[in-house]
């Protein structure tokens, strides 16, 4: 019950909000067993581009992966100084590939009344720290945040070159993981930007269900934090 309602709500924000559309090519995370992990995939890596397409977003790469599922396809990429060709194998069941976007970690939106609020970070400040960890993007702040509900935890951030640090209590929120389990975990009431494209309600339904499967599978591994939306 409770998968098919996060379906049903990821398609209905799809359809009303669009896909969120992120300028990179660069990959923020890796997901274990995915089939990106399984030809060497890394974090960090550039993709140049899919089967001799090139790439210059990441909705270019989703709509390019979507058009090779089933197939076995090169993506070629830059990983520092070295550019690489792989082959990817993915089956028509492999629902994703298992790449996310690299998001700076600056602050797209702070919900009114919260934590974040309170302390006093606004849209547009840049988190650079989290209990004294440094953050290069945002995966790495909800990753701390996340693992810590109903805390203290110091955020630090910057804004037009001046530097602010805060003590934060984390508001404690719950939810089901697939075995219908209570998890809890951390927020504080902020959010990554990020623009969006409109998309049909085949699109719609497509999203939802990838995200519905990327959420479910994020939840199992609550200990490592590894969520994606707002914290």
């Amino acid at each position: 019950m409770n998968f098919l309602l996060a379906f049903f709500i990821f398609s209905a924000l799809t359809l009303g909000w669009g896909i969120p559309a992120y300028n990179t090519t660069r990959i923020g995370e890796v997901l274990e067993n995915s089939p990106a992990e399984a030809v060497g995939i890394e974090v960090g890596d550039r993709i140049i581009s899919i089967e001799d397409q090139r790439v210059q977003n990441w909705a270019q790469i989703q709509r390019a992966i979507t058009l090779n599922r089933g197939k076995t396809f090169q993506i070629k990429l830059e990983r520092g100084n070295e550019v690489k060709t792989l082959v990817v194998t993915l089956q028509p069941e492999d629902e994703i590939l298992g790449i996310s976007p690299f998001i700076e970690p600056v602050v797209g939106r702070v919900e009114k009344g919260s934590p974040a609020q309170r302390a006093g970070i606004r849209q547009g400040d840049v988190i650079t720290a989290i209990n004294g960890k440094q953050v290069t993007q945002w995966k790495d702040v909800v990753d701390e945040i996340y693992s810590h509900p109903g805390e203290s935890i110091t955020v630090e951030w910057r804004r037009d070159g001046e530097y602010y640090k805060d003590t934060v209590i984390t508001q404690m929120k719950k939810q089901y993981d697939a075995q219908n389990r209570v998890v809890e975990y951390g927020a504080i009431g902020v959010s990554a930007g990020f623009t969006s494209r409109k998309v049909g309600p085949l699109q719609a339904i497509h999203y939802g269900i990838k995200q519905t499967w990327e959420r479910t599978y994020l939840i199992l591994r609550v200990i490592q934090g590894l969520i994606v939306g707002q914290i």
